[in-house]
C-alpha cells in the first residue's frame, strides 16, 4: 500500500482530532534533550524550543537515543548500562532496477546459464559471496507490468558493514561491479551473461541501516558487556 505503515499514524491522528485534550503531533522535529523536571518531562528540539509532557515514551533505536542529551533524564545506572550494552548490528539492502524481468525469462536462463537453471519466480537465493541473499519479487505474478526491481543483496553482519561503505554515490561503480559479479556467480552465467546483466542495469538504490542517522543500526544483538 502506498504510504506504508505511516498510514496507521495518520489514521490515528484523524481519529483523535477533536477529542478533549488532544494535541496534534509535531512532525519532522529532531529531539536533542530529554530532562526530568519532577512533575513533568521537558523535551528540547533541534531548533531550541521546548515542550513539556506528563511522561515520555521513546520508541527510537537505542543508538539514536544515546545521541540525545539524557544527563538530566533521571536514568538509573542499569538503564545507562543497557543503553551502552545493547548493540545493533549492520544490515544493507541493494535494490536494482533492470530493463526487464530477466530472472523470470526462460529464454534468458537457457541462453546464459548451464542446464538445470530455469526461470525464478519469487523466493530467495543464498550465497557466500558479499551479496549473501538475492530476493526475487513474488508480488504481482501474472500482472502485465511486472516489477523490474530485484533486491540483489540483503546482507547483515560483517558483509553489511562492508557494503555499507559502498552505499555512497562515490562508490556506485564499485558497488555495481560487485553486485554484477555476485549475480553472475549465483546464476552461473557465462561471460555473455555478464555483459547482458551490465546492459540490463538501469539504476541502483542501496540502503544501509547502519549509515542512517535515524536508525544507526538494523537489529538488536544481545551479547555480554563490561563496564569498562
Amino acid at each position: 500500500t502506498s504510504g506504508g505503515s505511516s498510514k496507521l499514524a495518520y489514521a490515528l491522528d484523524e481519529y483523535m482530532k477533536g477529542r478533549a485534550g488532544y494535541t496534534a503531533p509535531v512532525l519532522n522535529a529532531r529531539v536533542t534533550r530529554i530532562a526530568n523536571k519532577g512533575s513533568s518531562v521537558e523535551v528540547t528540539l533541534a531548533d531550541g524550543s521546548t515542550r513539556s509532557y506528563d511522561h515520555v515514551i521513546t520508541t527510537t533505536t537505542l543508538p539514536c537515543l544515546r545521541v540525545v542529551n539524557l544527563d538530566n533524564a533521571g536514568l538509573t545506572n542499569d538503564q545507562k548500562e543497557a543503553l551502552r550494552c545493547l548493540q545493533y548490528g549492520p544490515a544493507v539492502k541493494v535494490g536494482v532496477k533492470f530493463k526487464s524481468v530477466w530472472w523470470e525469462d526462460a529464454g534468458v536462463m537457457k541462453k546464459y546459464a548451464p542446464p538445470g537453471f530455469g526461470p525464478i519466480v519469487g523466493g530467495q537465493s543464498y550465497t557466500d559471496k558479499m551479496a549473501r541473499t538475492v530476493v526475487y519479487p513474488s508480488y504481482g505474478n501474472g500482472d502485465k507490468e511486472r516489477s523490474k526491481v530485484l533486491i540483489v543483496s540483503y546482507a547483515r553482519s560483517m558483509d553489511g558493514t562492508v557494503l555499507g561503505a559502498l552505499c555512497g554515490p562515490e562508490s556506485s561503480e564499485q558497488l555495481k561491479r560487485r553486485m554484477i559479479a555476485d549475480l553472475v556467480s549465483v546464476h552461473a552465467f557465462n561471460e555473455a551473461g555478464k555483459k547482458f546483466l551490465e546492459d540490463q542495469w538501469v539504476d541502483v538504490y542501496p540502503y544501509s541501516w547502519g549509515n542512517d542517522p535515524n536508525t544507526m543500526g538494523a537489529c538488536r544483538i544481545f551479547d555480554s558487556c563490561s563496564l569498562s
